[in-house]
C-alpha cells in the first residue's frame, strides 16, 4: 500500500494505491480517522481487472491539523486476509506541514490461519419457488489486543444467488474467525422474508467450511374483510308538520274526489229533468 502524500492541507486531495495482483477481484475495505477520532470514507469496493485499487478523496475544508490514520482491509479470493495501516499529517492552510515521524512504506499484517471456503443451501416450503440473493456483510476478528476495522458489508458484486432447494452456492473465501452475515434482499416468489443468519468462518485450511442452511417459509396469506352493502331503513316522521301522503294514496284520493264532483254533477241534472 502506498499513499500519495505524506502530509496534506484541508481542501488537498489524497490518493492511496493497494496492488494486489491479477488472482481475481478482491474486496478494499478503507476507513480514515482524523486527528478529531472522526471515521470518513468508510467504503468496501471491489478491484478492477487489473487487481489495483486506488482510492482518492478531498482532505475535508474544516479538518483539524494532527496526524490522521488510514486503515485498509482486504479480502482477497482463495487467499487470505490483510490489513495495512498508514498514517499522514494535516497541517494548517498557510504554514509549513511537516510528515508524520518514522512513516515508511505502508505494510500489511496477515490475519492468521489461512482461508476456509463455505456455503450455503436454500430449503423452500411448498408453494415457494425460485431464487433468494443475499447480501453479505463481515465483522473481524480482533488481532492480538486492537480490532482492526468494524463490521463492513461487501460490496454488491459479491451478493450470492442461492435456488429453492437445489444445489448449495459457494460462500466467499474468508480466513478463519471473520463472522459472516447473510442478508436476504431479494425473494423466491410466494416467500416470507428469512432471518438474518451470521456465521463465523471455521474449518481446516483449504478444506470445506461451514454450510448454511437457511429456510423460507410460504408467505402468510392476507385475508381482507368484503365489506357488507349498505342498508337504507325508512325511518318514521317526526316533527315538521303533518306526514305527506305517499304517491299511490294520493292517487287514491284524488280519484275518489272526482268520482263524487261526478255523481254530484249527475245528481243535478236528473233533478232539474223531473221537478
Amino acid at each position: 500500500m502506498t499513499i500519495s502524500e505524506l502530509c496534506v492541507r484541508p481542501g488537498d486531495v489524497q490518493t492511496i494505491t493497494v496492488p494486489l495482483g491479477t488472482g481475481g477481484s478482491s474486496v478494499v475495505h478503507v476507513v480514515v480517522t482524523y486527528p478529531d477520532g472522526t471515521r470518513q470514507h468508510n467504503i468496501a469496493a471491489a478491484t478492477g481487472a487489473d487487481g489495483k485499487f486506488v482510492y482518492s478523496w478531498t482532505v475535508e475544508s474544516n479538518a483539524r491539523a494532527g496526524i490522521s490514520e488510514v486503515w485498509v482491509t482486504v479480502l482477497m479470493p482463495h487467499l487470505d486476509t490483510a490489513i495495512a495501516d498508514y498514517h499522514f499529517a494535516i497541517g494548517v492552510a498557510g504554514q509549513p506541514c511537516n510528515p508524520p515521524p518514522n512513516e515508511g512504506p505502508g505494510n500489511g499484517v496477515w490475519l492468521l490461519p489461512g482461508p476456509v471456503t463455505g456455503s450455503v443451501r436454500k430449503v423452500c416450503d411448498q408453494g415457494v419457488s425460485g431464487s433468494a440473493v443475499f447480501r453479505l456483510s463481515v465483522v473481524l476478528p480482533a488481532f492480538g489486543s486492537q480490532r482492526y476495522a468494524d463490521a463492513f458489508s461487501l460490496p454488491t458484486s459479491s451478493d450470492v444467488s442461492v435456488a429453492c432447494n437445489g444445489e448449495a452456492a459457494e460462500l466467499p473465501t474468508l480466513t478463519v474467525g471473520i463472522a459472516l452475515t447473510l442478508h436476504e434482499v431479494q425473494l423466491p416468489a410466494g416467500a416470507a422474508r428469512a432471518a438474518d443468519t451470521t456465521v463465523t468462518m471455521d474449518g481446516d485450511i483449504g478444506q470445506a467450511g461451514p454450510a448454511v442452511v437457511v429456510n423460507n417459509a410460504h408467505a402468510t396469506a392476507v385475508v381482507t374483510a368484503t365489506p357488507k352493502p349498505a342498508v337504507t331503513r325508512r325511518l318514521a316522521q317526526t316533527g315538521g308538520g303533518p306526514p305527506q301522503p305517499a304517491p299511490l294514496a294520493l292517487a287514491l284520493v284524488i280519484g275518489g274526489l272526482l268520482a263524487l264532483s261526478a255523481s254530484a254533477i249527475l245528481t243535478g241534472l236528473g233533478r232539474k229533468r223531473h221537478p
